[in-house]
């Protein structure tokens, strides 16, 4: 529970690999407190020689700027908040094995991996509040495998060619917080559901 909590709420996963190692699994003394700007994470080890708790200390790490401005949705549904203005139409399954999506009016055939990551990040963007989606969250529900960022590279490959401005780092978005999303208008992305109307 706390790793997780800790990786979603951003935490660089080198201090969460250290702090696993020193104190196990379940950091079962850690309590993670706000001052200011800054993440302060103590480590009380109940085992061992270490008698004093250790201290991390994370500066500016809820600087608004980064994160809170990231998680809100813009006021008014403004789309100056999206970096792209491309189009994503999902396309129902006719067994052919030839198209599955159509990126601003191109057909084309994504791999499974591919195309369960750009379903999954666009079900988020259609939700509303930004589409943000933890790489945690992606990895605990298998879109994704646990062992890298690979999924967003080739992702982005099969795309780039298809955009308008040729820019799949704009259009496949990383906050800096370990969350990703399609930057583009919600309403610029048409759902199997939708095509079916």
């Amino acid at each position: 529970m706390a790793v997780s909590l800790l990786r979603n709420l951003g935490v660089d996963e080198t201090i969460v690999q250290a702090l696993r190692k020193s104190c196990g699994e379940e950091l079962a003394g850690l309590q993670i407190e706000k001052d200011d700007e800054d993440l302060r994470l103590l480590v009380k080890c109940s085992e061992g020689s270490c008698k004093t708790p250790h201290v991390v200390t994370i500066q500016r790490f809820f600087e608004k700027k980064t994160f809170a401005d990231a998680l809100e949705p813009d006021e008014g549904g403004s789309t100056s908040q999206y970096k792209c203005r491309d189009k994503i139409t999902f396309l129902p399954d006719d067994n052919s094995g030839q198209c599955n999506v159509k990126i601003n009016g191109h057909d084309m055939k994504l791999s499974a991996a591919s195309f369960q990551l750009l379903l999954r990040l666009a079900q988020e963007l259609k939700k509303g509040a930004g589409g943000w989606v933890f790489v945690q969250d992606m990895m605990e529900d298998e879109i994704i495998p646990s062992d890298g960022y690979q999924p967003f590279s080739r992702l982005r490959s099969a795309l780039a060619g298809y955009l308008i401005d040729k820019n799949p780092k704009d259009f496949l978005e990383c906050n800096g917080r370990k969350q990703y999303r399609i930057s583009s208008n919600p309403d610029n992305i048409t759902m199997l559901d939708e095509e079916k109307k």
